[in-house]
């Protein structure tokens, strides 16, 4: 499913939200595919971690609380990585470098509208 996302002020800040939702999604997610548009995100939730193993590019990671706050920023993180935030509910991949150029910081809550 595709959908959008906004910030706590309703400004969009992505304009395609994937959020997979099936096993075989949730495994694949940027896997195999090419590096995502700046205002791409694809979405998982739950979940308090993911790894980077067979991807050919460096994504930026968001890990945020069950309420959509920014709780941590991982920018760059190379393939064969993992990011993990225990306190994390939601994770969301974006292209390297989103987070820095739509001035996300942590603290902004997230929120995802169909």
């Amino acid at each position: 499913m595709v959908a959008r996302a906004y910030d706590q002020e309703g400004q969009l800040i992505f304009t395609r939200v994937f959020l997979p939702s099936t096993f075989l999604q949730r495994l694949r997610g940027l896997l195999g595919r090419k590096a995502p548009y700046l205002r791409d995100a694809w979405w998982f939730k739950p979940c308090s971690a993911i790894h980077t193993f067979g991807m050919r590019f460096p994504i930026d990671v968001l890990h945020l609380s069950r309420e959509g706050r920014i709780l941590r920023i991982s920018a760059a993180v190379p393939p064969s990585r993992i990011s993990i935030c225990a306190a994390g509910h939601q994770v969301v991949e974006l292209r390297e470098g989103a987070a820095a150029a739509l001035r996300l910081e942590v603290g902004n809550r997230l929120e995802v509208r169909r």
